[in-house]
């Protein structure tokens, strides 16, 4: 599809300048909402009647045979989907942590299909965790993995791709020791590090612009990787997906605004693109200014809680990494504990030490007294 710009098309300024600001600026980014007017009303922050008077004008200026919704998309819009295939997504391969605690909480790992989110302090491990995740989305589909390609957006310039090496080298070993024992034949199929980090595609993301820009492109972008690495991407995440819009946001309005685009492209994403999408995200501390008492809160206000399928709280106590499932559709709140050793995230040794130390047995009673020899 040509991408003609909206500014040559005879849309008014006032509307045309909040279509740029929320991201719209060709016919391409507008056609798609060809049947979801009230959508692009809601992401622009204009009416469904100029919105629907956009589309039309983009629609007349590109050929017929681009201009009209694809028909087996509009089709499976009306149908919808039946309970049996909402079931089966649900039964769709995990991409597990290296944690079984922390594995067994969320129902066997990440979801494929689902947007995931890991919320805490800095320093607690939420980029661990994900680059724990972008190395075993590659485990292969005859170890039991989902054998995927990941892309990392890096909004804070966390990643680290030594330390992700080191994470790689390890799992590999790890990987080629179980092939070993359950299928020897397949020993030359399991990656080594070279592979898994050529595997995992980093975008670096400055600034809200280039960040719902990137957010846009990510069907056409996970398209061009897919062809030119031969293989599905199946995880998607941001680290994190609040950081550029915490500060210097003066027009809260847009700020919302963007946020929703988000959060609908990427829950579209994940579910029609049977990708896990795994969203990091901060904490920020609240006053209550009747009481005067704080308390820690997730970044980016209350409305994103509904951006995801699934949240993680990562916490400190007792000197030890906890994670509490604070929110999911199908299992039940519960707290663990996990931690970051220099292989990556593990299961606590310090409560696994816990569980295999027998209790102490009561102290025997002293005996009694024999007595003496008459």
């Amino acid at each position: 599809m040509s991408e003609r710009p909206l500014a040559t098309l005879a849309v008014p300024p006032r509307i045309l300048e909040k279509l740029i600001r929320a991201g719209f600026t060709t016919s391409k980014d507008v056609i798609p909402y060809q049947c979801r007017a009230h959508e692009l009303a809601s992401e622009a922050g204009i009416l469904v009647s100029a919105a629907q008077q956009v589309i039309s004008l983009a629609c007349e200026s590109e050929p017929a045979e681009f201009s009209q919704v694809n028909q087996s998309q509009l089709q499976s819009q009306s149908i919808g989907s039946s309970v049996l295939e909402l079931l089966n997504r649900g039964t769709q391969s995990k991409i597990i942590t290296m944690s079984q605690a922390l594995d067994g909480m969320l129902g066997g790992g990440i979801t494929i299909g689902e947007v995931t989110e890991f919320l805490g302090s800095p320093g607690i491990g939420k980029t661990q965790i994900a680059m724990q995740l972008a190395i075993n989305v590659q485990i292969p589909k005859f170890l039991q993995g989902v054998e995927g390609d990941a892309l990392f957006i890096d909004t804070e310039g966390s990643f680290s791709a030594t330390r992700i090496h080191q994470m790689a080298t390890k799992i590999s070993s790890q990987l080629k020791v179980l092939a070993e024992r359950t299928s020897p034949q397949n020993i030359p199929l399991v990656p080594d590090p070279r592979s898994i980090l050529s595997h995992i595609h980093v975008f670096r993301v400055f600034d809200q612009t280039e960040q719902l820009a990137l957010i846009r492109s990510l069907p056409s972008t996970i398209s061009d990787i897919e062809k030119s690495h031969g293989r599905s991407v199946r995880l998607v995440i941001f680290d994190s997906i609040a950081f550029h819009f915490r500060y210097n946001t003066d027009d809260m309005a847009a700020r919302t605004r963007s946020l929703n685009i988000m959060s609908q492209t990427l829950t579209s994403l994940a579910k029609g693109s049977n990708i896990a999408v795994v969203l990091l995200n901060q904490v920020t501390t609240r006053v209550v200014e009747t009481t005067g008492e704080s308390h820690v809160v997730p970044a980016l206000g209350e409305g994103w809680a509904h951006a995801s399928t699934n949240r993680v709280i990562l916490f400190t106590k007792d000197s030890l990494r906890r994670a509490h499932l604070a929110k999911s559709p199908c299992l039940r709140p519960a707290t663990i504990t996990f931690e970051i050793t220099s292989s990556g995230v593990r299961d606590c040794r310090e409560v696994e030490k816990r569980k295999r130390s027998p209790s102490p047995s009561p102290s025997p009673s002293p005996a009694p007294a024999s007595p003496a020899p008459s």
